[in-house]
């Protein structure tokens, strides 16, 4: 009886952990259909001792953009995506869209391609007051309070989007 509760113990964790695996990645990409990309850059950079800007052109998108930004239904999505290093980079990347930190880049796995996805809704309104674009910096921190950044390998984004996901 032992060994056939002990069986049942192991599948039932099993399965917990696959739900919870599941659970995670439909988290972390959502149902791409329910997303709208309003603005896209798809040049890669790399990050490393210096701060990096680019800037996503929402022009056509700006109206839809602060709609949704105050809408409970939507909610406006920073992505950085492919994000890796030849190796552990040995810092953090501070994500700012327009004046406001809006969250950090940080590798534990280097070489599996990671994508970080921001939620803005309040710091899009308030970046795109009077302005047709938004500047997205990305700034290398040691992640210790005043301590510089030392990277041992730069951190490489294939892509940013910005977008709108529906609930």
């Amino acid at each position: 009886m032992t060994t056939r509760l002990a069986a049942v113990t192991e599948f039932m964790l099993r399965a917990a952990i696959a739900a919870l695996l599941f659970l995670q990645a439909a988290t972390m990409f959502g149902d791409r259909a329910a997303k709208e990309v309003i603005a896209r850059h798809t040049t890669s950079f790399t990050v490393s001792a210096e701060p990096v800007s680019v800037t996503l052109n929402v022009a056509r998108g700006k109206a839809r953009l602060i709609s949704a930004a105050k809408s409970a239904q939507c909610t406006v999505v920073l992505e950085i995506e492919g994000v890796t290093a030849d190796h552990p980079p040995g810092f953090i990347v501070a994500v700012f869209a327009g004046e406001h930190r809006v969250g950090e880049v940080a590798l534990y796995v280097s070489d599996q391609p990671q994508t970080f996805a921001f939620a803005i809704d309040e710091v899009v309104v308030r970046a795109l007051r009077g302005g047709k674009s938004l500047q997205i910096r990305f700034v290398p921190e040691s992640g210790l309070h005043g301590q510089p950044a030392r990277p041992q390998a730069p951190v490489r984004i294939s892509a940013i989007s910005l977008g709108i996901e529906r609930q």
